[in-house]
């Protein structure tokens, strides 16, 4: 991958910790991606590959849900060579530093009708299950 790439991430990217397991999130399941609900939990696996990733890192709780963290609630998260507490701290940057949206709720229609129209369909690299509007796989990135 370009190194540049990652030096220069867009505005609003979500740029994850690097140890976030264990830590106590809120997450927007795929299927409240639409409303924006929130579902507490402790991160068991980081599922996203790269560094940073526009709508959130993508991680599985201790729960077994899959989601795309919002906030992280409390945890003390190791940055290297720093640790930092964090608490109730929103993982996107803040409307002041970007103009772009905080949370998955500020830029997303509250509903998605046509999403129930377009049948769903799983990745020929991954089989994972994806919404019907998506072209490409949200797991893996491959195109479908």
């Amino acid at each position: 991958m370009n190194r540049r790439h990652h030096q220069n991430r867009r505005q609003g990217q979500q740029s994850r910790p690097n140890q976030l397991i264990g830590a106590n999130v809120a997450i927007v399941l795929k299927k409240d991606q639409p409303t924006g609900r929130l579902t507490m939990g402790t991160v068991s696996e980081i599922l996203t590959r790269s560094a940073s990733h526009p709508r959130g890192i993508k991680v599985r709780l201790t729960s077994g849900a899959v989601g795309r963290i919002q906030k992280i609630t409390s945890s003390s998260v190791n940055l290297g060579n720093q640790s930092e507490n964090i608490s109730n701290q929103e993982c996107h940057p803040t409307p002041s530093t970007y103009s772009t949206a905080t949370c998955l709720s500020d830029w997303m229609p509250q509903a998605l009708s046509t999403e129930t129209d377009a049948p769903s369909w799983s990745c020929s690299r991954c089989t994972f299950l994806n919404a019907g509007l998506l072209h490409r796989c949200e797991m893996c990135d491959a195109m479908r």
